[in-house]
């Protein structure tokens, strides 16, 4: 392979793991023998098989598209896709921009219920234009003419431009 080529080392070791049941998504896992931490490794190749992907997918109504290119995909789908991958990395800041841009009611719902999970052990900036029904915000910033408010009524959030929220 173009790696072993690249990487000249009789210590190269090249495994493919598969990831879920369904989309059966090939993983490389490329590591040095005798010098990668042998735990790590094996961490990684468990968190990897026990990857619930296809769940993910068929929740955000992906299971379709999981073999398209990501070129391919609507505006909506790669904002499922990308969401898709932030709930994989579990960072624990996450900020997004329009999370609810291009997306219908039923994937709102899901992204809700993602983000509203989130509370207590991750920090969740998203700046929006749009009121976000039933999302459980700690602090809304509405901000205008360069001037930070805050605590100020619904109303006039929506009515002076946009809102960020930290959830």
């Amino acid at each position: 392979s173009l790696l072993r080529r690249i990487i000249n080392n009789e210590n190269l070791v090249i495994e493919n793991i598969a990831v879920g049941k369904i989309t059966q998504t090939r993983c490389g896992v490329c590591y040095m023998q005798n010098i990668a931490n042998g735990d790590l490794v094996s961490e990684v190749k468990y968190r990897l098989g026990n990857l619930d992907i296809d769940s993910l997918l068929e929740e955000f109504d992906l299971l379709d598209a999981s073999d398209s290119k990501y070129n391919y995909l609507s505006n909506g789908e790669k904002k499922r896709f990308l969401f898709i991958l932030t709930l994989i990395k579990d960072p624990y800041l996450i900020i997004m921009d329009e999370p609810y841009a291009d997306l219908d009611d039923e994937n709102k719902e899901v992204i809700t219920k993602y983000l509203n999970s989130f509370r207590g052990n991750h920090i969740v900036i998203i700046t929006s234009h749009i009121d976000i029904p039933d999302l459980i915000i700690d602090k809304e910033f509405t901000f205008n003419d360069l001037n930070w408010t805050d605590d100020e009524k619904e109303e006039e959030v929506n009515a002076r431009g946009a809102s960020y929220c930290l959830v």
